[in-house]
């Protein structure tokens, strides 16, 4: 026993004994005693705070105790299932654990929602853009030809002109009037072709209905009495303006028909039937191939008239028959 304890109970002793001896009942008065479950509580109580790497919103649930004690009669403390407390070491690794578990989850959300955006796109844009590429070129191709004939219209207007006042100008002696006069339908003629070509394309497209009405150098000149020779390429105007229609009428929705997948997850959404749906999808499907069907000879229609155009099937011809 320490020698302070022994001192205190001599003390003690002694002091109990002065008491009866004047005749007072005294209780003794005990001495507070080594205590070592509070002494280790003491020195624990670092190991019951939260570790720094938890917060609020992660906090271990609730120990399972036994009243207002745990197994190992501590309150407060963190217990596993089976009640023992949580070392600091537990409750990290339960941390990292749901940290890791959250993280994972929501980027597995995330990465499946781009896969799914990305085959999405995969697929529409391997449907759509052939289909879109053929039709714009194929456009493409009977505008130019257009303005071509077009600025070509203009160029024989101008030579025609110039080869008329020429010829005027060596059967009569030129005089100031008439040279002036000459040079006025000159610059008045090129500058109506150099409008011609530089607004060609706008004229184009601003008409409503997607056929153009090509203008007649007669019509500017007021004269439609006497129609002057028009160049070959002029010849085509019309089956242009008919090629023209149907490139345009064959856009990319009447091409490959309504989303119907999105148009049926709208329909669950809204509680709306379904039972003609399935007759309208394939009606539109049907529609949809045919219209594709027809692009081929479209296009074999509208390079054979290029071709015929700009003289290249003559060319040909003659290259065969050399």
């Amino acid at each position: 026993m320490p020698i302070a304890l022994v001192d205190d109970a001599q003390r003690d002793a002694r002091r109990s004994s002065e008491v009866e001896a004047e005749g007072h009942d005294v209780s003794p008065i005990t001495t507070p005693a080594y205590n070592e479950a509070e002494s280790n509580e003491v020195d624990g109580d670092d190991d019951n705070d939260d570790d720094w790497l938890m917060d609020d919103a992660d906090q271990v649930p609730a120990p399972q105790v036994h009243g207002n004690l745990n197994i190992n009669g501590h309150a407060g403390e963190e217990a596993d299932s089976h009640g023992h407390p949580l070392d600091m070491t537990s409750r990290d690794s339960a941390k990292v654990q749901r940290v890791f578990y959250d993280t994972g989850y929501r980027e597995g959300i995330t990465s499946g929602k781009l896969s799914a955006l990305q085959s999405g796109f995969d697929e529409g844009f391997n449907q759509a853009a052939p289909l879109g590429r053929a039709r714009g070129f194929m456009r493409g191709q009977v505008l130019a030809l257009m303005h071509w004939n077009m600025v070509n219209d203009a160029r024989n207007e101008d030579e025609q002109d110039i080869g008329g006042s020429s010829s005027s100008s060596r059967s009569n002696e030129p005089s100031t009037s008439a040279l002036s006069s000459s040079q006025g339908r000159q610059s008045r003629s090129a500058a109506r072709a150099g409008k011609m070509a530089r607004g060609g394309m706008r004229k184009l497209r601003g008409t409503a209905n997607g056929a153009p009405h090509l203008p007649n150098v007669d019509e500017n000149e007021g004269s439609s009495s006497s129609p002057r020779s028009r160049s070959p390429a002029s010849s085509s105007d019309t089956n242009l303006r008919s090629l023209l229609k149907e490139v345009d009428s064959l856009n990319v929705d009447m091409l490959l028909g309504p989303d119907w997948e999105a148009r049926r997850h709208a329909m669950e959404d809204s509680g709306g039937g379904m039972d003609d749906a399935g007759e309208e999808e394939r009606a539109s499907l049907a529609k949809a191939r045919q219209k594709r069907d027809e692009l081929p000879d479209l296009k074999e229609r509208v390079e054979r008239l290029v071709r015929q155009s700009c003289g290249l099937e003559e060319a040909d011809r003659d290259a065969q028959v050399a």
